[in-house]
């Protein structure tokens, strides 16, 4: 489930998600706990996601 507290209304926002073979190039290294598979999600427009624009931004995902 991916959620976000938009602060300003700006009408249809592109969401994408890609899941990946690998960990994402966006990323140095994998955290320490056990990794089911790696994703990139991509939601608007480049430089959208400012703190005038978005108050909460998380991701979650239940097994």
């Amino acid at each position: 489930m991916a959620q976000k507290r938009q602060l300003k209304t700006v009408g249809k926002i592109t969401a994408r998600v890609e899941i990946l073979k690998e960990k994402s190039l966006i990323v140095s290294e994998l955290p320490s706990d056990e990794v089911c598979r790696s994703l990139n999600i991509w939601v608007g427009n480049g430089g959208y996601a400012t703190s005038e624009n978005l108050s909460t931004s998380y991701c979650e995902e239940n097994l």
